[in-house]
């Protein structure tokens, strides 16, 4: 066939059979559609229809304890942390109630450091070696002797003690006011201080002093003759930091005649002169002389 003998459809005929056959036969009903059976994919529950996820690997041991010491290192470090604030908290509230109570501490232990020192000084003076001077007096032949010598009555002994003592000789009259107790030395005698140290309760070196009874008076009513013996001590007791002591002294002695029976019997006598006589902070006062 060519293409100039083709005619396009009747489209009315068509039109009007579809009429004719619409009016004799009865309408068709719609079939309805299962959704689910259409797509039985969508809405089924079967598992093996969904999607598959990756199965997560089990942990190891390591990463176990890892978490497990990880855990237990922040517990430990918020524990401590807690601490730590508890204890600056105890220590600030102990700050403030130290503040609080200073003034009473702090004349409590002023009277802790009062009550100790009077106690240390009292066990000092109580303990402390003690230098004083005593004298004895012997007839022997023409002579009468004295011995002046140190005495330690303290109950503790003395340490590096040094002394001098000195005699004046006769004189016919009382020192003078101004007499300056020099340091004197008997011929032959070295001039260096003695050093000398006496044990507790005992006797130290001293000086012994020989007058001829031809110097002393003979009859009653001949002029009465004095001499005076002098001298000091420094030296230390044995309690550290304790000051240096001092003892200076003077005696003067007086020699008359009285009578006994039908013979003049020469006596002597002794007391401690009017200045010159002290210990410690009393050779400081006016009238008293610190040996060099």
């Amino acid at each position: 066939m060519s293409g100039d003998n083709i005619q396009p459809p009747d489209n009315k005929e068509d039109a009007a059979k579809n009429a004719q056959r619409s009016n004799s036969e009865p309408p068709a009903t719609a079939t309805p559609v299962n959704v689910a059976k259409e797509h039985p994919e969508e809405h089924s529950s079967n598992p093996n229809n969904e999607t598959e996820k990756p199965k997560r690997k089990p942990l190891s041991r390591f990463e176990i304890w890892t978490i497990v010491l990880g855990s237990i290192g922040i517990l430990v470090a918020s524990g401590t942390a807690v601490a730590i604030y508890c204890q600056d908290k105890i220590a600030s509230n102990t700050l403030v109630e130290i503040q609080k109570q200073y003034p009473k501490l702090a004349k409590s232990a002023d009277a802790a450091n009062v009550s100790a020192t009077v106690a240390k000084s009292a066990l000092e003076v109580g303990e402390r070696a003690f230098v004083s001077q005593t004298f004895t007096q012997n007839q022997e032949g023409n002579n009468v002797v004295i011995q002046v010598r140190w005495a330690n009555t303290g109950n503790t002994p003395t340490k590096g003690m040094v002394m001098h003592v000195s005699f004046g000789g006769l004189r016919s009259r009382p020192l003078p006011d101004k007499f300056s107790f020099p340091d004197i030395w008997q011929k032959g005698e070295s001039r260096v201080p003695t050093f000398v140290s006496i044990p507790a309760k005992d006797f130290g070196q001293g000086i012994y002093i020989s007058i001829p009874r031809t110097l002393l008076p003979n009859k009653i009513g001949a002029p009465r003759n004095y001499f005076y013996v002098w001298g000091w001590a420094r030296y230390h007791d044995m309690f550290p930091g304790t000051a240096e002591h001092i003892t200076e002294f003077c005696d003067e002695f007086t020699t008359s005649a009285v009578a006994s029976t039908s013979v003049f019997v020469n006596a002597l006598g002794m007391s401690a002169c009017g200045r010159h006589n002290c210990n410690d902070e009393g050779c400081n006062q006016d009238g008293q002389k610190n040996p060099n």
